[in-house]
């Protein structure tokens, strides 16, 4: 199989689109999570939707969609683009029946450390814009009654295309970015954004390429083996970065702070200063207990199943074209 330009472009392609369609259920289970946060208890996921739009109104729940096209976008370009590579690398295709499931999970492992890194920015902003719908009003207004008055020239432009992709979004980045620096602002949950997106990437994409192999060469069936091992995929990656989810969305909603927003009641807990990210993970952990881990689950095991599926079909239909 030959390397080029199309494994990045497909595997961007069928991310974000894949990310915006759901994006209404991504507000829902993150107002969730962070519900939870708040006050210990969030309703269901169409109380807490009805709740948003009554509150909102219905854009509410595209909230972030401009971060989410764009950061996944690239996100997925490279998750993609370099899981084949690594597996053309390591010549995966050629290795023993016992070290095939390993070394795809390396693959996929590797593939996601640096797609993560793209990732980061975009869903801080995101997190903050569901969080938080007020966060960038002031300086959106500003910026949009600034533009007014600049009606040609290269502001106009700038302004259509900013909107065009997530005027929100970017606006968010300078806002995390003047409030907290860029390490802070935009890179202060790397960690736990790496722990939920390698377990979710290793989930998904080993499970997907074993059983869509190993179900057409059974059932002679290679439509019906894919669509099988999609849903799969979905669960498989849904279950194992499910906790990592939550504990992401805590420390972002602290807007990389690096103060946790779940109260702890162990003064003991905050020996060490400034409060590292590993701490307010093991915080945010202890304080929310196994069932608050798992807050949000049946909204996010619905979301990511539509995301998983539509993705990796998705990709394997388009990525031929390229």
């Amino acid at each position: 199989m030959q390397l080029g330009p199309g494994f990045f472009i497909a595997g961007g392609l069928c991310s974000s689109l894949s990310h915006v369609i759901a994006t209404p259920i991504d507000v829902v289970k993150t107002s969730q999570q962070a519900e939870e946060e708040r006050n210990g208890r969030s309703p269901g996921m169409l109380a807490m939707a009805c709740q948003l739009v009554q509150s909102h109104g219905p854009r509410r729940l595209l909230s972030g969609a401009g971060a989410t096209f764009t950061g996944y976008f690239l996100h997925g370009a490279f998750k993609y683009g370099l899981f084949e590579m690594w597996k053309a690398v390591f010549q995966v295709s050629k290795v023993s029946l016992a070290m095939h499931i390993p070394m795809l999970c390396l693959c996929a492992f590797l593939a996601e450390l640096l797609a993560t890194v793209v990732l980061c920015p975009a869903e801080a902003a995101r997190i903050m814009l569901v969080a938080d719908p007020t966060f960038v009003e002031p300086a959106r207004l500003a910026w949009e009654r600034f533009c007014r008055r600049e009606k040609r020239g290269m502001l106009h432009g700038i302004h259509r295309i900013l909107t065009m992709f997530g005027l929100n979004t970017w606006l968010a980045l300078q806002q995390l970015r003047s409030e907290s620096g860029v390490w802070n602002g935009w890179f202060g949950a790397l960690i736990p954004l790496l722990v939920k997106q390698c377990s979710y990437t290793v989930a998904k994409l080993v499970t997907y390429d074993v059983l869509s192999t190993s179900l057409a060469s059974l059932w002679g069936l290679p439509s019906t083996a894919k669509v099988c091992a999609a849903f799969s995929a979905a669960t498989a990656a849904t279950l194992a970065s499910q906790p990592a989810d939550t504990v992401f969305t805590c420390i972002s909603v602290a807007g990389g702070s690096g103060v946790c927003p779940l109260p702890m009641d162990d003064e003991d807990l905050w020996e060490d200063k400034p409060i590292s990210v590993w701490k307010q993970m093991r915080d945010a952990a202890r304080r929310l207990g196994l069932l608050g881990l798992f807050s949000g689950w049946q909204t996010r095991i619905f979301q990511m199943t539509l995301i998983v599926v539509v993705q990796l079909l998705l990709y394997d239909t388009i990525r031929p074209r390229f």
